[in-house]
Parts: structure tokens; C-alpha cells; sequence
């Protein structure tokens, strides 16, 4: 929408447009821009609460085994939508699962240093 403004105020300097039609353009553009930026501030998220979004779900990613165990079985599902969107799988035949997608941000996590399972070494 700024294009067209800056491009209108051009016509209308350099090329002599006919005010009539400035106005009328310039009025519908404006409207324009202004209508997009209420839109866009009714769907922007307030950056101070999404920083602490943030930090409370990696709180909780840090400690998932934790908030497993002392979560009851509704919000057990809740995790697990959260972690599996797509679900989880069982194969009772071989008693395996199987997941066809775990969460961007978990999967992410799992090959972060400080979320890695110490393993104990076979001696």
C-alpha cells in the first residue's frame, strides 16, 4: 500500500494528474492502509508474552519426564497432542509404537546438549 501512495504522490507532482483524482485515490488508499494495519495489530503477539510462552513451555520441555509423571491422565493427553500431533501408533503384534511426527520444537530439542539423556558407558 505504500507503494501505491508514493507512486500516486509521483503522478500526481510529475506527471500532473488531476487533483480530483488524487484525492479520490489517495483517500481509498489511505483507508486501505490503515484497515491493514489494524489487522495486522489485532494478530500481532505482545513480544513480552510470547518470551515468557517461551521460556515456560522450555521449562517444561526440560523437565517432560517430570510433568509426565505427575500429570493426570487428561492432561497426559494433552502432552502427548502436544508432543505427537499426528499421534502415536501401536503395533500390538510386535508391542512396538511408532510416531509419525513429533512436535518442531521437541524434535528440535532432543539434539540440544543440555537435553540429551546422560548415558551410562559398558565397561
Amino acid at each position: 500500500m505504500e507503494n501505491k501512495i508514493e507512486n500516486l504522490e509521483i503522478k500526481y507532482v510529475e506527471e500532473n494528474m488531476e487533483k480530483r483524482l488524487y484525492e479520490k485515490y489517495i483517500t481509498i488508499y489511505k483507508s486501505g492502509k490503515t484497515e491493514l494495519t489494524l489487522k495486522l495489530d489485532t494478530h500481532m503477539v505482545n513480544s513480552s508474552n510470547l518470551e515468557k510462552l517461551l521460556v515456560k513451555g522450555l521449562k517444561m520441555a526440560e523437565n517432560i519426564s517430570s510433568v509426565w509423571a505427575s500429570s493426570d491422565f487428561h492432561d497426559k493427553q494433552t502432552l502427548q497432542k502436544l508432543i505427537f500431533s499426528e499421534g502415536i501408533l501401536y503395533n500390538k503384534q510386535h508391542d512396538t509404537v511408532q510416531t509419525l511426527r513429533i512436535n518442531s520444537l521437541f524434535s528440535k530439542l532432543r539434539n540440544c546438549k543440555g537435553f540429551q539423556r546422560k548415558r551410562k558407558v559398558a565397561t
